[in-house]
């Protein structure tokens, strides 16, 4: 970045009111898209339930795309440099084998279709978070869209609990009597997003409102324990304390050592699980619940149809629920065949896209954003501004809750799963942090060229 460039960001125009609502809405109406289901609570007693999810992808598509678009139209010029550069060349590669291995699809139609929304998402996640004009309206936008969504799940406990609270009347789970869920669908949706939402309200604290920021703290971490997801209530801690090390670290290493290591070990946990009897026994008292047992069948049958196509999988997201997979009679005493995903997001990605395709997402949705968050611990200031290091803190947790909520459920690459949303976002965000002077805040190794600048126009 030039001296000119320089200047000329700094004494750029501020952005009328109008432009400043207009960029606030947006962003909050991408994230309300996101976080709040189209059919909020819905009624699980009924049969048709089972395949709404199916029904509904129609007219997701359509406004996905619209609301992406409109993304793209709200982000500044000034910043279209920031959001093109953070398709770097990993980025592209994965994304390029997810379309060669979408072409060799078991079914190309249905993988082209869903690599085509899965796309239109990731766009989406890598722009929103340039449209807001700085960090405080940004805190203001997540601000609006927690207390929204805290207000809903709670009015649904109070209001109408048969459809805000799992019931023995449920069709599919009714074993899960008693759970919260607000105005999602399963409690264990619920329970992620109350993760998010606690990140939010960390961020809001540090940003602009204690107060609020703690108020939505404790709402989110409260209803979070209503939930009883057990997956999301392992996570939460786990997260918090490895954001604390990785911030307290110096070297890369360290870091990396930090933040991979759960990783690795959930993983190497699930595969010593299914050889074990008695770890299938503590992993699936630990992270399952009454709505999915014997995890450890699902992950043996994936690998065993993984080994059948290992470079270029079975199509992306073109396997589970498919007519050949359902129709698996190869081991009549097994069920995992009829399962909706591996409840592992890295096996589903190896599964669907082959080893090389599991290689180039993993380098760029977890080893990208280490370096990334390196870059930008070791190039900051002293005098960097807090809400810079609120964000950044931000960015990490959720980076940090989406690598390992996908060691126990599958969610990335998956269109407009919320959980891949966030850490696609993340993602790009890390990257942008690391880089450029996101958000309006000037970068730290600039703000020492200036300072020099100034020092040599003063002494002469």
């Amino acid at each position: 970045m030039t001296d000119t460039t320089i200047e000329s960001y700094r004494h750029s125009p501020s952005p009328s009111p109008w432009t400043e609502w207009s960029r606030a809405a947006t962003a909050l109406l991408v994230l309300s898209l996101i976080v709040v289901p189209m059919d909020p609570f819905s009624d699980l007693s009924d049969p048709l339930m089972s395949g709404a999810w199916e029904a509904g992808d129609f007219m997701n598509q359509v406004s996905y795309t619209l609301m992406s678009l409109l993304t793209l139209s709200m982000i500044p010029n000034r910043r279209y440099r920031q959001f093109l550069s953070g398709f770097t060349p990993l980025a592209i590669a994965a994304f390029a084998w997810l379309g060669a291995s979408a072409l060799m699809s078991q079914n190309p139609e249905l993988s082209l279709r869903r690599l085509a929304f899965t796309l239109v998402v990731c766009l989406m996640a890598a722009g929103w978070i340039l449209v807001p004009v700085g960090i405080r309206q940004l805190s203001a936008i997540l601000s609006v869209l927690a207390a929204g969504v805290l207000m809903l799940c709670y009015a649904g406990i109070v209001l109408t609990p048969s459809h805000a609270v799992h019931q023995l009347a449920d069709f599919l789970e009714p074993d899960l009597a008693g759970d919260w869920r607000g105005i999602f669908g399963h409690k264990n949706e619920a329970g992620a997003v109350m993760v998010l939402m606690t990140f939010v309200g960390l961020f809001i604290t540090g940003t602009s409102s204690k107060r609020l920021g703690f108020l939505v703290l404790v709402c989110a971490v409260a209803f979070l324990i209503g939930t009883r997801a057990k997956t999301s209530l392992i996570l939460l801690p786990l997260v918090l304390g490895v954001s604390y090390l990785a911030r307290r670290s110096s070297t890369l290493g360290r870091r990396s050592f930090y933040c991979l290591a759960p990783l690795v070990l959930f993983n190497a946990l699930a595969v010593l699980a299914i050889y074990s009897n008695t770890m299938d026994t503590i992993l699936n008292s630990a992270v399952s619940d009454a709505s999915f047992t014997g995890r450890t069948d699902v992950w043996q049958f994936a690998i065993g149809n993984l080994l059948e196509r290992p470079v270029l999988g079975h199509g992306f997201m073109a396997f589970w629920r498919t007519d050949e997979v359902m129709s698996e009679t190869q081991y009549p005493d097994l069920w995992a065949n009829t399962a909706a995903h591996s409840h592992n997001g890295y096996l589903d990605i190896a599964l669907t896209t082959g080893f090389p395709g599991l290689f180039l997402c993993v380098a760029f949705v977890v080893i990208g954003p280490i370096i990334s968050y390196h870059r930008y611990r070791r190039n900051r200031s002293s005098r960097v501004a807090p809400e810079t290091t609120a964000l950044s803190i931000f960015l990490l947790q959720v980076w940090l809750f989406g690598i390992y909520f996908n060691c126990f459920e599958s969610a990335l690459f998956d269109r407009g799963n919320r959980v891949w949303f966030f850490l696609c976002s993340a993602v790009f965000g890390l990257y942008y942090l690391s880089r450029f002077p996101l958000l309006n805040e000037l970068p730290p190794p600039f703000e020492g060229h200036l300072a020099v600048r100034r020092k040599r126009r003063t002494t002469a």
